[in-house]
């Protein structure tokens, strides 16, 4: 058997779990059993691009805005403090809450992010370059 970080099988378990797919051969959803009226939910298609776009976020160990999400939800429930889990739980759901209401970062056309330098008063540099910048003989 692989030997897999548990964390790691647990996000694989959220790939098999969209598909309404409670057991696998290397492991099973932990929740309780699903109520009396799931079926007419709708459940993710494997091999939709929906299930493609999730998977390639779980399995890409590069992402930057998930490795992001991770620290900001640092911020609320530390690793080094014991939480109760409904403590922990409540932490977490704050924490992405925040996260979800920030500003999300300007797109171009095409949807990729753009990147202004910024100086750090919080302006960008074109509207810097537009400023009447007093000499060095206004100081004397």
């Amino acid at each position: 058997m692989l030997c897999i970080p548990f964390v790691q099988m647990m996000w694989v378990g959220v790939l098999h779990h969209v598909r309404n797919e409670h057991s696998w051969a290397t492991g099973f959803c932990e929740h309780e059993p699903l109520e009396e009226g799931n079926e007419d939910k709708p459940w993710i298609n494997q091999g939709s691009a929906a299930h493609q776009a999730l998977t390639a976020i779980v399995l890409d160990k590069r992402t930057t805005d998930l490795e992001s999400f991770q620290n900001h939800l640092l911020m609320y429930a530390a690793k080094r403090m014991p939480y109760t889990p409904f403590v922990y739980k409540t932490r977490t759901l704050l924490g992405a809450i925040d996260k979800h209401n920030q500003r999300l970062p300007a797109r171009n056309r095409e949807g990729h992010k753009m990147y202004r330098p910024r100086h750090s008063e919080g302006h960008s540099v074109q509207e810097a370059e537009k400023w009447d910048w007093p000499s060095p003989q206004d100081f004397t």
